[in-house]
């Protein structure tokens, strides 16, 4: 069956009282052309937002509508025609309110905003906002180069025992690294020794800190967001247990994964997936597992959503072997 998406109009009968006769009294405050006749106001409509759909077969005939952008450019309207009319003004039925279609430019002092009141001082009276980091030829260039060499290689012996990567390890050695020597010397007095001294301290603590993301961290991250998703307190705490600041967690059960390839961690994760089990499908892959039902039993995503959509659990084909972990929560209710 076809149907049809139809926009409602509103008859001047199906608007309130109230709602015409204010727009009476605004329009009698206006100077007509030519005073429109009451059968000539008897075609018109007004535009609404609200749309249905009906079947094709209920539609009776077809008319003609025009929009008009003032009530006052009528005249301009053939509406001489049967089933013709005009339209001008939109209501709203929530508010039984009737207002323009046409946007309105006002012009007036009361509809302007309104300007702040000049400011005392200008631009060039704030203090300097910017902060001097390197000034150059403060230094001889021989010097400053000689500098640069020292703490780049300083900087590359404290981080040949980091865990960080070997892109992290480029970038602190090369634009980082001539940042920092050169804002170090400007803080130091352009001091030579001092600035030298100043970047092998920071170099140490570079390197003391082992908070850093290997190429192996990266990828077990990686998988603990397409896995786990972005809890990453729980990544931190079974995948990267290593990796943190704080002190590794009373459970040893995923403290191997440092040394374990990406085949063992599959198999981790699979001996993992296998301790949970859907008590109507049997299925052992979901991604959430939600208690629900009358007895409330454990169903994985899709027995759960069927159910919270009919109120039934879903027909499936249940294999004939039930899963090892229902039979243990079985024997376990049982002696209970």
């Amino acid at each position: 069956m076809l149907s049809v998406k139809v926009s409602r109009f509103y008859r001047p009968e199906d608007v309130p009282e109230v709602s015409l006769s204010l727009i009476s009294q605004e329009r009698l405050e206006m100077n007509f052309p030519v005073e429109p006749s009451p059968e000539v106001l008897s075609r018109e409509l007004f535009t609404s937002e609200t749309t249905a759909f009906h079947s094709i077969s209920s539609l009776r005939g077809k008319c003609s509508i025009t929009f008009v952008k003032d009530i006052r450019s009528l005249g301009d309207c053939d509406l001489s025609k049967e089933n013709t009319f005009f339209s001008c003004l939109s209501y709203n039925q929530e508010s039984s309110r009737l207002a323009s279609v046409q946007g309105e430019i006002r012009v007036g002092a009361s509809y302007q905003a309104k300007l702040p009141a000049e400011a005392s001082c200008s631009v060039a009276d704030e203090p300097d906002r910017d902060e001097l980091l390197y000034r150059p030829g403060m230094i001889d260039p021989s010097t400053e180069d000689k500098y640069i060499k020292l703490a780049r290689s300083f900087r590359m012996f404290a981080m040949m025992e980091t865990r960080m990567m070997d892109t992290e390890k480029h970038s602190r050695v090369s634009d980082l690294l001539f940042d920092d020597a050169l804002t170090t010397l400007h803080r130091c007095g352009y001091k030579f020794d001092e600035a030298l001294k100043e970047m092998n301290a920071n170099d140490k603590l570079l390197s003391a800190d082992a908070n850093f993301m290997t190429v192996e961290d990266t990828k077990k991250f990686c998988k603990g967001i397409k896995t786990i998703g972005k809890n990453f307190m729980r990544i931190s705490r079974e995948l990267l247990p290593l990796h943190s600041r704080t002190s590794r967690p009373a459970s040893t059960e995923l403290l191997d994964y440092a040394s374990a390839s990406e085949g063992e961690m599959e198999t981790l994760e699979a001996e993992k997936a296998a301790q949970y089990a859907c008590h109507h499908c049997y299925g052992s892959k979901s991604r959430d597992w939600h208690h629900a039902g009358r007895d409330g039993l454990l169903l994985c995503s899709d027995c759960r959503l069927f159910y919270k959509k009919y109120g039934q659990l879903r027909p499936v084909d249940r294999p004939s072997t039930v899963p090892p972990c229902l039979v243990q929560a079985q024997s376990f209710q049982r002696r209970r």
